[in-house]
């Protein structure tokens, strides 16, 4: 039956995204941009994992990338040294998945719809 095969435990990640920040990145020569999808690892917090992604590059403004917070990662999930890669690589394909937006968006797709609803709320 469909039931057995689901598993009981099944492990989740719970992940804090802080768009409004004032940290900004900028290539080694500091002209441009990073482009729209960058990555930015290593600039770690105090307790958690964190990570930046950059969604967007406009062309005529500093890009400012969205601040991803780990706040917990169940056992199981994947292996604990890959899991920061793994949730940044889920988090920009949501961030090229919102419906109302032909490109990327600096946010995951979920934050945003999240964000739409508020307002309308």
């Amino acid at each position: 039956t469909a039931q057995s095969k689901v598993p009981k435990h099944i492990p989740l990640s719970y992940i804090v995204v802080q768009k409004r920040i004032s940290t900004k990145f900028l290539t080694v020569d500091g002209k441009h941009n990073l482009p729209s999808g960058a990555l930015v690892l290593g600039l770690q917090g105090a307790e958690y994992e964190t990570f930046y992604l950059n969604g967007t590059c406009p062309p005529n403004s500093t890009a400012k990338p969205a601040r991803f917070i780990i706040a917990n990662v169940d056992k199981g999930f994947v292996p604990q040294n890959k899991s920061t890669r793994l949730l940044a690589d889920v988090s920009w394909a949501l961030c090229n998945n919102y419906s109302n937006w032909p490109g990327p968006i600096k946010l995951p797709s979920p934050v945003q719809y999240a964000h739409k609803l508020a307002e309308l709320a």
